[in-house]
Parts: C-alpha cells; sequence; structure tokens
C-alpha cells in the first residue's frame, strides 16, 4: 500500500536455515499458495465452510505450515530453540512441535484416526499441553528433557502427510462442514496453528535479537517520517450491538463466538485512531512508569504498580534505548534533550529499527491504563515540565501529588468537573469497527466477506501477513463511523473479562479452550493483529490475556461519562465473589503472599513465605491413610488461623475448608460398606458441587471412589470456576485484609487429589435428571448434598431425587447450616425452618421425615466452622451433618 512521505529502510539478511534443522521452504509450499507473487509469507483467504473444497483445504494447510516454518526458520542456531523468551512460558522447542501434536491428538479423539496411527506416543504427551501465563511473578525453572530439533521437525513432516492422507481418504466430501462432526478437528487443527503463529512470534520478539535473523520472505511495513495530525474524539452514536454468530455461519469458529447477546450501546466519544509511539513517548517523559498513582485503580488494586516494580519498567518492553538513559527513566526524571527521542529503536520481530514515532504503541493493559489515568490528570502536564532539569525531582512525584488529585488520577479523571479516560468496551469497539455498511457483528447474508479480513479496496487492513510488522495509523481507510486501526495492525484491549455469550457450548473436541479463562483474570482483546490469520482475523473471534501479558497490542481512549462503570463493576463483583468462593473452600490449601502479621495478646508466630509455606502446604495436604478418618490430611484450624484477632476457643474452631475437607472424609467412610459390597457403580455424585472442594476430596484413591466423582452445579460461575480448577489444579485469588488491604492467595491442589477422576456438569441440582445432567437411571454409592440444599431453587424437589439416585446400601450425606431464604425458594418448598400445624420443623426434623421410607438415618452430627471474611471479621456456622443409608 502506498504510504505518504519518507519511509525508512530496514536492512538484514536473509535467515540461514541450518542443516536439517528446518526443511528447505520455497518449492514444498510457494505452489500452495504459501507466498504472494513477489515471494513475500502471505495468509490464504480462510475456508467457507459451505463451499470448502477438498483441494481447498490442502492448500490451507500447506500455507498455515508454510507460515508457521517461516517464522522459525529465522532461528539462527539449534540451542535457540531452548531457550525461555518469557518465563511464563515453554522454550521454542515446545511451540514448534505442539502444533503437530494437537493434529494428531484432536484427529484421534474425533475418529477421523485410530491409536494405531500415533507416529510418536512419546512427543504427544510431552508436548501435548501448554502453560497458562498466570502471575507475573511466578517463575518456572523446571528443567526438562526436551528432544532434538531434528526430530521434532522429521516428526512435523510426518504429521502433515498424516493430515493430508485422511482428508484424500475421507470418502465423501460433503458441504456444508458444522463443529458436530468429525472433519471440524481438520479444521480445529490448522486454526490452532495459526493461533500459536501468532503467540510464538511474540516469543520469538524477545529472544536476544543476534539469535535471530529476519527471513528473505518477511517485509515490514513502512515509517512514515512526518507529523500526524491530533488524535480525535469522533463520536459514535447509540444503537444496538449483536455478539456472537450463528452455529451455521460459514466460517470457523472457536466455542467462545458462539451465541448471542444483544446490548445497547448509548452514544460516547473515542479517539479516531490508536494511541502511537509518538503519543506515549509523552507518558514515557513523564516518568508515568514511576509515579505509583497511576497504576493504581479506583477500588484500590495495584497489580498494575506491582507488575511494574517486578519488572523495573521505565518504558514498553519492545522500546530500546541508551542503558543510561533508561536508569533515568526508572528514576521518573524526564529526557533532557529533544534529540535524544531519535535514541529511541523498536525491537521488532528480527531487527531493532529506529523508532516508528506513527506507528501504534504495543502495551499490555496495565499499560493502557496508566496512559488513561495520566491523560485524564489535568496536571500531568506540568508535573512533566517541572522535571527537565532535575533528574531526581520526579521520583518523589507521588508526595508532590495533593491525595484528592491522586483520587482523581486512580479514578481516571481530569481534575474537578474534568473528562475521564477509559478503553472501550466490547459492544462499544464493534460500533466503531463498522465495515461495509455494518453495524456491529454481521447477518448471515453474505457474511463471509464481511467477517473476513481481505485484500479489496473495502476491508484493506494490516492483516493475514500483509505486512510482517505494525504499519502506520491512518494507513487504510476508516470504518463507516470514521474510526481507524479497527482491523488489523495490532489488537485493541478493551475492558470487558473474558465471558461466554447466552447459549455457550463446550465442543466436546476441545472442552477447555475457553472455560479456563471465563476467571474474571482475563482481559479481552478485539480486532487483530498484523499477524492474526484464519480465524484471529475475523470480526467474531474474541480473544483474552492476562492483564500483564504482552501480545501485538495496543488501545485507544474513550470518554467515560458514566454508561460503562456499571459494566466494570459487575466484572469487579463478579472476580470478588469467585475469590470469596475460592477462600471459602480452600483457604487451607493455600499460599498467601506478604502475609500480614497480628499482635494478639502476644506476637503471633511469623507466617511462612514462599517455598517454606508452599512445603508445608503440600506436607500438610498429604495423601491419607488407606482407611480415611475424618479430617485426614488437613491443616489444623489454628495453624491458619494463627495471625487473626480471635480468642483461643474460636481459634480452636475449623474453618470452612477444613470442614469442606472433613465431610469428604465422613462420607468416604459411610459409603465404603456400599463400595465393598460392589452394590452400584463405586462413584460419588454431589447435587451443588459449588468450586468443587468435596468433589476434588473424594477423587482421593484411598476414599474408593475409583469409577469417579460427578458434580452437578446451577450456578454457571461457579460451574466454570470448577472445571478450571479441573484443568490447572491450581488458581489465583485475592484475600481481603482490611479495607483496601489484600493479599495475593494461591490454591495449589495436593497430589493425592485426582482432577481426572472429576467430572462436572452445568445444571440445576433439583432437576438433575430432568435437565440431562445425569443419565436416567443412574445410581451411586454415595450421593453428597451440602450448600445447594438451603441455595436450591425447590430443596423440596431435590430431596425427593435422593431415592432414585442413592444405590441400594448406598448413603446420602447431607451437610448444613439450614439457611433459608425466600430470595432462594418460596416457603413451601423449604425443608425446614418453618411451622407446620402450629408445630416448629426445623432441617433434621423435616429431612428424617422426608427420607424415612427409603432411607434409615444412621448419624447426625453437630459441629461449627468459622466463614473468614477478612482479618478483622469472622462468622461462626453450625453445621449438621446427616448420613442416611438406602434400604
Amino acid at each position: 500500500a502506498p504510504a505518504a512521505g519518507k519511509a525508512t529502510a530496514v536492512a538484514g539478511k536473509a535467515a540461514v536455515v541450518y542443516g536439517s534443522a528446518v526443511p528447505q521452504l520455497g518449492a514444498a509450499f510457494k505452489d500452495h499458495g504459501g507466498f504472494t507473487h513477489n515471494e513475500c509469507v502471505h495468509s490464504m483467504r480462510m475456508p467457507n465452510l459451505d463451499t470448502c473444497t477438498r483441494d481447498y483445504f490442502l492448500k490451507y494447510l500447506d500455507n498455515t505450515l508454510a507460515l508457521y516454518e517461516t517464522l522459525f526458520s529465522a532461528l539462527q542456531d539449534p540451542s535457540v530453540f531452548y531457550l525461555i523468551p518469557d518465563k511464563l512460558r515453554r522454550p521454542l522447542i515446545f511451540y514448534y512441535g505442539h502444533t503437530a501434536v494437537f493434529y494428531v491428538n484432536k484427529l484421534i479423539l474425533a475418529g477421523l484416526v485410530s491409536e494405531e496411527e500415533r507416529i510418536n506416543p512419546h512427543f504427544e504427551d510431552i508436548l501435548a499441553v501448554g502453560v497458562d501465563e498466570m502471575s507475573w511473578d511466578a517463575m518456572d525453572d523446571d528443567a526438562f528433557d526436551w528432544p532434538s530439533v531434528a526430530a521434532v521437525c522429521a516428526y512435523r513432516q510426518e504429521v502433515a502427510a498424516l493430515v493430508r492422507k485422511v482428508v484424500r481418504r475421507q470418502p465423501d466430501w460433503q458441504l456444508p462442514i458444522r463443529w458436530s462432526e468429525p472433519r471440524w478437528a481438520l479444521l480445529m487443527g490448522v486454526e490452532h496453528a495459526r493461533i500459536h503463529l501468532e503467540t510464538s512470534s511474540v516469543l520469538v520478539r524477545q529472544l536476544p535479537v543476534h539469535a535471530v535473523c529476519r527471513p528473505a520472505a518477511w517485509q515490514y511495513a513502512p515509517a512514515n517520517v512526518r507529523e500526524l495530525p491530533p488524535n480525535e474524539l469522533v463520536r459514535c452514536e447509540a444503537a444496538e450491538v449483536e455478539l456472537g454468530k450463528a452455529r451455521d455461519f460459514p466460517l470457523y469458529g472457536w466455542d467462545n463466538e458462539y451465541g448471542s447477546k444483544r446490548v445497547s450501546v448509548a452514544a460516547f466519544r473515542a479517539q479516531e485512531r490508536l494511541v502511537t509511539n509518538g503519543d506515549f513517548l509523552a507518558f514515557v517523559k513523564a516518568g508515568g512508569y514511576a509515579r505509583r498513582e497511576l497504576w493504581v485503580d479506583g477500588d484500590g488494586d495495584d497489580e498494575g504498580w506491582r507488575w511494574v516494580r517486578h519488572r523495573r519498567c521505565a518504558a514498553p518492553t519492545f522500546w530500546v534505548r541508551d542503558a543510561a538513559v533508561t536508569h533515568a527513566l526508572q528514576r521518573g526524571s524526564a529526557a533532557r534533550r529533544d534529540d535524544e527521542d531519535e535514541r529511541w529503536k523498536l525491537r521488532l520481530l528480527f531487527d531493532h529499527v529506529d523508532m516508528p514515532w506513527d506507528w501504534p504503541a504495543e502495551v499490555n493493559f496495565h499499560e493502557s491504563w496508566a496512559y488513561c489515568r495520566w491523560r485524564s490528570n489535568s496536571t500531568s502536564s506540568s508535573s512533566s515540565s517541572n522535571n527537565d532539569d532535575d533528574d531526581d525531582s520526579s521520583s518523589n512525584n507521588d508526595s508532590s501529588n495533593n491525595s484528592s488529585n491522586r483520587e482523581d488520577i486512580q479514578a481516571g479523571r481530569e481534575g474537578a468537573g474534568g473528562v475521564r479516560y477509559r478503553p472501550p468496551t466490547e459492544a462499544e469497539y464493534h460500533r466503531m469497527r463498522a465495515v461495509g455498511g455494518m453495524d456491529g457483528v454481521p447477518e448471515l447474508e453474505g457474511a463471509e466477506e464481511r467477517a473476513l479480513a481481505y485484500e479489496g479496496d473495502a476491508n484493506a487492513a494490516n492483516v493475514c501477513m500483509r505486512f510482517g510488522s505494525p504499519s502506520p495509523v491512518r494507513m487504510f481507510a476508516p470504518s463507516r463511523t470514521g474510526f481507524y486501526e479497527t482491523r488489523g495492525n495490532c489488537w485493541e484491549w478493551v475492558q470487558d473479562n473474558f465471558a461466554a455469550l447466552p447459549g455457550f457450548e463446550i465442543t466436546p473436541l476441545y472442552d477447555d479452550f475457553s472455560t479456563p479463562c471465563f476467571d474474571s483474570y482475563h482481559t479481552m482483546m478485539m480486532g487483530g493483529a498484523w499477524v492474526s490469520t484464519g480465524n484471529e482475523a475475523t470480526v467474531h473471534a474474541r480473544y483474552a490475556f492476562r492483564s500483564h501479558f504482552f501480545q501485538h497490542t495496543g488501545f485507544r481512549m474513550v470518554v467515560d461519562d458514566g454508561h460503562a462503570r456499571k459494566h466494570a463493576a459487575d466484572g469487579r463483583r463478579a472476580k470478588q465473589r469467585v475469590d470469596r468462593e475460592l477462600l471459602r473452600h480452600y483457604d487451607d490449601l493455600s499460599t498467601y503472599t506478604e502475609c500480614l502479621q497480628v499482635t494478639c495478646g502476644k506476637a503471633g508466630a511469623e507466617p511462612q513465605r514462599g517455598a517454606a509455606a508452599a512445603a508445608a502446604a503440600a506436607a500438610s495436604s498429604s495423601t491419607p491413610a488407606a482407611t480415611p478418618s475424618a479430617g485426614a490430611g488437613l491443616r489444623q484450624p489454628e495453624e491458619l488461623l494463627s495471625s487473626a484477632c480471635l480468642p483461643a476457643p474460636l481459634r480452636a474452631l475449623d474453618t470452612h475448608a477444613v470442614w469442606m475437607g472433613r465431610l469428604a472424609a465422613r462420607c468416604a467412610a459411610a459409603a465404603r460398606p456400599a463400595l465393598e459390597g460392589g452394590r452400584g457403580r463405586r462413584r460419588a455424585l454431589l447435587l451443588g458441587s459449588g468450586a468443587g472442594r468435596v468433589a476434588f476430596e473424594l477423587s482421593r484413591e484411598a476414599f474408593g471412589f475409583v469409577d469417579g466423582v460427578v458434580g452437578v452445579e446451577g450456578d454457571k460461575e461457579l460451574y466454570l470456576l470448577s472445571t478450571i480448577l479441573k484443568r490447572h489444579s491450581r488458581r489465583e485469588f485475592v484475600r481481603p485484609e482490611e479495607g483496601e488491604i489484600t493479599t495475593d492467595g494461591l490454591v495449589r491442589f495436593p497430589a493425592a487429589f485426582r482432577p481426572a477422576a472429576v467430572s462436572f456438569a452445568h445444571g440445576d441440582p433439583c432437576r438433575a435428571v430432568a435437565d440431562g445432567a445425569l443419565g436416567a437411571g443412574e445410581q451411586f454409592a454415595c450421593v453428597v448434598v451440602t450448600d445447594a440444599l438451603d441455595n436450591a431453587s425447590n430443596p423440596r424437589a431435590l430431596v425427593e431425587q435422593l431415592p432414585a439416585l442413592v444405590a441400594p446400601g448406598g448413603v446420602a450425606v447431607i451437610g448444613s447450616a439450614f439457611q433459608w431464604s425466600r430470595d432462594c425458594a418460596p416457603l413451601n418448598c423449604w425443608v425446614g425452618g418453618k411451622r407446620l400445624n402450629g408445630e416448629d420443623f426445623g432441617g433434621v426434623d423435616m429431612l428424617k421425615l422426608s427420607l424415612k421410607g427409603d432411607f434409615e438415618l444412621e448419624s447426625c452430627e453437630e459441629s461449627a466452622a468459622l466463614l473468614r471474611l477478612d482479618r478483622r471479621h469472622f462468622e461462626v456456622c453450625n453445621f449438621s451433618t446427616l448420613v442416611f443409608r438406602h434400604h
């Protein structure tokens, strides 16, 4: 595309292909659309599932392979494959082999390849599962014996041949292709590889620059040496936007894209283009990375500031400058001379180039919010100008601003009655990106043309490898609503937490693609980047990363007139609720950072930290003895509450998390006769599994539920939380301490838990069979009901299911504090807590009456437990645990 003004050229030799480590590119792929007419890498058009022929799919497969091999051909020595560019990721050898392994495993799961056709079972195990980015300070230093580059390269070639064989041996290539059929696994494989093309490009960008060399087929965009016009605010009128797409849409999609949500978007004003490197330079020169108030949100969450301190940031990650000047910036000092601006370089994938000031600033979500707060502060320019003559002057910026001004900055507003700035929402982004007469997401008619990014005049954009780098803003035409860069160039942060759309379903071929990220910690990004291809480059693409994570992502600012604040508050409340549930269920399996010491009469013991705390947690959560006993392998309550301001009698009580562990042990002991007698399947069922603690406890091998544990949960957030824990066996959360003071917690499962033996279903526990969460006629050795009894929409119906679900000789275990509420269920559905014929009936009495025809009450125990609200506030609940044995 033509560019106005002078363009900077980038020199670089073609990458050397070393021995047999990476196959020769060109002849194997050029004939299949791997390159454009001028032999530059480029992405083919995504297949239309209504018209995709067998031959077109094979060409798309070869194009995918060509792009991936071209990227990895830039690594100048096999040893580079074993470097770890980002401590939150694996070495590059893993990602080189992972996309090939994915094909094999998914094709077997779909039934298109047999187990006998596996190529290398060892590779298909060790290269199968990556890592989530987790916390920014979680370092993984584990050594691993990775395979050789030559071996992985040969394996990739064998897998490519297998996939082609699978495509050709399909007896009838019927159209359309939809996600309910086995061929969906073929599409999933190529789109999965295209995701890793992009994420691997970020890792390559973090390698030492001497370790890589730009491939000859890789073309950077020009950088225009010219002044940009001001980044004007453009008004976008109110409208409704429909998010999501139908299942018969003719382009491949990941599970989170399907469903439908109609959102009314109020009128708003947003910047017409992305914030550029030139724009962001002013924030850097003003000492923005040294000012704590810019990195703390209005709720006092300082995760952004802790990230800055941990990384010792002074500028965006991919900005490169003289070390002495960088040190001054870390201290908060502004640049002394204008000509120092010319000394900035930008790290691209393979080179350092003179800073292209008109390219988008690529930053993480923390940095984008800090810039919004800085721009919202009317005094930022004056505080910046005062730093020019004294390198140390801005190191005290925090104290130079009065407290009210600091609150203004954290809230993101420009002084009294001023302007707030923030990132857009997902729905607002769809309003801005309107393309070709489209408002929001396109309708099905003609949708393929409008959903794809392609080379036509109407939708031209820097996407699908048009360039091998970002490009100048305003290089391509704006959207119909007047906004530039709403497609391609770089992703754009939006403020929404990643969440499912109404109608969301998990595909059986990849049951944990999206759900682990529905955790209130992953922030969405929209629009795709220059390297986004295939599904990533469509208007329906919905991706998310943690706020500290780096991708090819930028941002623009929206004027916040208050309409989006409720949206953000709802997201915070959802996250806080998840944190509460994790604390309630897993406090005894958690370690904490920055623990507070509290004096309770006399100084308490210093809390354990780091490796010592992790070791203590692992030791305290060890596998119980072969014969389970109540509370086996659990941390003692006085250990958990030693730093709390509690009198000694209360410190002797169980926490709610410990109580749940003991409840599971009680269930296992009660169910043992049924398990030993072989009556019914040796499985356990939880009606209302919550965050999954009791389910995971029951999975212990010593407890004898060898056929597995099933949990049914009606609350969508808790169901998703339990599936995340099943997948990762760990989870971060925030524990309240006092006011805005919090500590970071990390749940770690003990080795005795067997998450693979646990399955969860989303459904109403009161209608588990009728709603399809359980199969008709299924019976269990043990059925457990805890919080679900008093939180259920119909507790009476829940209890009436028990005779059909418990196998003869099996047990129903009910543990509850009987906290009845009309907000959950009408009075006539309660199983306790009411008067009948002038008599008081509590929960224990009514359960006895309700179940006496089919069950015999074997035991009833009362126990008190503490629910922690914060460091100084606890609730004491008295729980009843009833064990009923089925006749």
